[in-house]
């Protein structure tokens, strides 16, 4: 910005004449964009009366994420040196308010006085793609290894015992395993006689 008179113009505080220039795309989520600007342009007028990097200049950069959708904020305001920091703060509400009554709700716009200026622009954020409903899970595949079939054998043959009748009958000297008392007293004596052999040897 460039300006000459031929008064003293430094230290004054001047609004006018103003120039705004704005964008004829209305911003997004326009419902909630004065509200948003007026916050975001708010902050940045606190923080320009405090700034020590570049004398009343701030810039900021963000992404605004609503609801209605999402964009990118860029802003900047600017006063001229030669203010003091309450006329810079005032200089640039009346910006802000010339540019928040004039023009609706563009998507951009850039107000300039003869101290201050104030813009701002917005970027539209292209919205991921709606998210496809999962496929349905594929039917359960076949066993691998299905048992084997059962193989009908025929039963094992039963078993047979032979019946009492059957059993061949004891000859000889096995009968007297019958008469156990008296096979028990051959057995003693026997035993004694061998015991009393013994003895005498």
């Amino acid at each position: 910005m460039v300006r000459y008179s031929n008064v003293s113009f430094f230290s004054v505080l001047e609004v006018r004449p103003s120039i705004v220039l704005y964008s004829l795309r209305s911003a997004p989520n326009s419902d909630t964009f004065n509200e948003t600007l007026a916050g975001k342009f708010n902050q940045l007028i606190l923080n320009v009366s405090s700034s020590s990097l570049v004398p009343y200049f701030v810039e900021d950069q963000e992404r605004v994420t609503q609801a209605e959708g999402s964009y990118e904020f860029e802003s900047m305001v600017q006063c001229s040196p030669g203010l003091d920091r309450f006329n810079c703060t005032v200089c640039l509400r009346f910006a802000l308010l010339r540019v928040s009554t004039c023009c609706g709700s563009p998507s951009s716009a850039l107000i300039f006085t003869p101290k201050c200026l104030l813009r701002y622009q917005t970027s539209a954020l292209s919205s991921p793609p709606p998210l496809s409903p999962s496929p349905p899970p594929p039917p359960p595949s076949p066993a691998l290894f299905s048992p084997p079939p059962t193989l009908s054998q025929p039963p094992p043959p039963p078993l047979v015992f032979p019946r009492p009748q059957d059993v061949p009958s004891l000859s000889g000297s096995f009968c007297n395993v019958v008469k156990g008392n008296e096979i028990f007293g051959r057995i003693v004596i026997t035993m004694a006689a061998l015991v009393f052999a013994l003895v005498n040897l």
